[in-house]
């Protein structure tokens, strides 16, 4: 966990910067109106309100370097089919759009 960073997203002085930013991701999205995925996994309503609650309060406001969360932020897997070819998938967490590979 960074140094200087809180338990909780919302109060953290360094959400503006941090990569896992819960404020960053979610709320300011849906600041501009845009209630979609991701934002649908953490509320299906579509309130900021409410999803500042859901994340005052709930796992996905919760610190990323502070949890459980062990889902990978980059993978590369190499497949060998029986014929001989090859191939590469590289996922990796940090792009400039979500769901970008």
């Amino acid at each position: 966990q960074p140094e200087g960073s809180s338990d909780r997203c919302l109060d953290c002085k360094l959400k503006k910067t941090c990569a896992y930013s819960a404020v960053r991701i979610y709320q300011d999205r849906a600041k501009n109106g845009y209630f979609n995925w991701p934002i649908s996994v953490v509320t299906d309503i579509e309130d900021f309100d409410v999803l500042t609650e859901k994340l005052r309060t709930g796992p996905y406001g919760r610190c990323v370097y502070d949890c459980d969360n062990d889902v990978c932020d980059n993978q590369v897997v190499n497949l060998q089919y029986k014929d001989g070819a090859t191939a590469s998938f590289t996922m990796a967490a940090f792009t400039k759009r979500i769901c970008q590979r």
